[in-house]
C-alpha cells in the first residue's frame, strides 16, 4: 500500500487490468479477455469513487474495500434486430417476465412517468454509484441537483435512473439533448447517435421541454435499460443555449453476467460530439 494513502495495489491490478483489456480488444480472438479486463478494471475504480463521494472515505479505505475481482466468465450475448424491437421473455438472477427495450423516443412518455411500476426499481442486482437522496451542487456545479441515480438489474433487464434538476438565472430557452454509445442500439441506428426523433438532435419536443421547465430550473429524467446478460451503454447529456453549452454530463451502465454496474455520475466530460 503507497503510504502517501493514493494509491493502493488494488488500484495498479486496476489500472493494467484496463489497459490489457483495451489492447486486447484489437487482438482477433482476444475481445473476450479483453472484455472482461476492462469490467474487472472498471468495476474497481466505481466502486471506489462512489465510495469516496457518497460515504466520505479517504481513496485507500475505499480502494481496499473495493478490492480486485477478475472473471473470465463472459458470454456475448448479442440480439438480432427482431429482439430488440420487442419484448423478450428471459430468466436471470432477478426473476423472469417480460422485459421491453428502453431506449427509443417511443418509450419517452413512459420513462417520464414517474408512477410507472418500472421507474421505481430498487437496486437490485446492481452495483456501482448510488444516490438515493438528492445531492444539491453535485460536482461542485451551482444549481445542479441529482435527486436519484442508481443502477437495477431485474426480470432480465439491466438499466440506470437518473433524475436531476439544474438551475441557471443566467440561461434562456435550453434544449436537453443526449448523446449514446452503446453495443446494443436501437433498431435501424448504428452507435453512437442522437437519441431523439421529432426534435433532433433534441431530446425533447418544445412541448416537452415546455413541461420540464419550472421559471429557471430544468429538469431531467431518463431510465434507459436492456434485456441483456451482457451489454453496456453510455450517453454524453448537454443542457444547449443558443449560446453554447451549459451543462454537461457523463453517465451509463455496464452489465456483465446480469449485474447491473452503474457508470460514475461526471460532470464536464466529455466534451461534445
Amino acid at each position: 500500500m503507497d503510504k502517501t494513502g493514493l494509491l493502493t495495489w488494488n488500484d495498479i491490478f486496476g489500472g493494467v487490468s484496463l489497459i490489457a483489456g483495451i489492447v486486447l480488444e484489437f487482438v482477433p480472438g482476444m475481445q473476450w479477455l479483453g472484455t472482461s479486463l476492462i469490467v474487472a478494471g472498471f468495476s474497481h475504480f466505481a466502486y471506489t469513487i462512489s465510495s469516496v463521494q457518497d460515504k466520505k472515505m479517504s481513496w485507500n479505505d475505499a480502494s481496499n474495500m473495493a478490492g480486485f475481482t477478475f472473471s473470465t466468465t463472459i458470454t456475448i450475448n448479442k440480439p438480432t434486430n427482431k429482439e430488440k424491437n420487442s419484448s423478450t421473455n428471459t430468466t436471470s438472477a432477478g426473476g423472469s417476465g417480460s422485459v421491453a427495450f428502453n431506449d427509443t423516443k417511443e418509450n419517452k412518455k413512459e420513462r417520464f412517468d414517474k408512477n410507472n411500476p418500472k421507474q421505481t426499481y430498487t437496486s437490485v442486482g446492481a452495483k456501482g454509484q448510488i444516490i438515493g437522496d438528492p445531492q444539491v451542487n453535485y460536482g461542485g456545479v451551482k444549481g445542479l441537483t441529482i435527486n436519484k441515480y442508481y443502477g437495477y438489474y431485474q426480470n432480465g433487464s439491466g438499466g440506470v435512473v437518473l433524475d436531476l434538476q439544474y438551475t441557471n438565472q443566467n440561461i434562456g430557452n435550453p434544449q436537453w439533448a443526449q448523446f449514446i454509445k452503446t453495443d446494443y442500439p436501437a433498431e435501424g441506428l448504428t452507435s453512437p447517435y442522437w437519441d431523439c426523433d421529432y426534435n433532433c438532435p433534441y431530446y425533447y419536443t418544445a412541448i416537452e421541454m415546455n413541461e420540464h421547465t419550472i421559471n429557471n430550473s430544468y429538469s431531467f429524467y431518463d431510465n434507459p435499460s436492456r434485456p441483456c446478460a451482457n451489454c453496456s451503454w453510455s450517453a454524453s447529456l448537454f443542457l444547449l443555449t443558443p449560446n453554447g453549452k451549459a451543462l454537461t454530463l457523463y453517465y451509463g451502465f455496464i452489465v456483465n453476467n446480469r449485474i447491473t454496474y452503474t457508470l460514475p455520475l461526471i460532470v464536464g466530460y466529455p466534451k461534445m460530439p
